[in-house]
């Protein structure tokens, strides 16, 4: 949290912070997940280091995650072909189940400074 807020401190007014952040297992809503880099975790970071204006991307979900994974065991060509099938199975998965019990590789951040800080 002190290096969130420090990043904030020294961005000039209306200045943006942009992350990645890794995130490989499933959210576990129940009632919050804090503690991880989560969805709400990454809110609750950037919040309380004073940012305002938040934009959270997910990248990938549950086929592409699992292909991140195992993706050191398979042979390069075998990486070539599974990686798109990945992605195009990721996007066969049920908005409802994304939006309830989200599952990416990580998150995409962009954080905005407020004009008066």
């Amino acid at each position: 949290n002190f290096s969130i807020r420090e990043v904030c401190r020294v961005l000039k007014p209306g200045g943006m912070l942009w992350i990645t952040s890794p995130c490989i297992l499933p959210e576990s809503r129940e009632p919050h997940d804090y503690a991880r880099y989560t969805t709400e975790g990454l809110e609750r970071l950037m919040r309380a280091g004073g940012f305002k204006n938040l934009l959270l991307i997910p990248i990938g979900e549950r086929f592409s995650a699992a292909c991140h994974l195992i993706s050191p065991l398979m042979p390069r060509f075998i990486r070539l072909v599974a990686f798109p099938i990945a992605l195009v199975l990721d996007r066969c998965i049920p908005r409802k189940l994304k939006r309830e019990r989200p599952a990416p590789i990580g998150y995409f951040c962009m954080a905005k400074k407020p004009e008066s800080f």
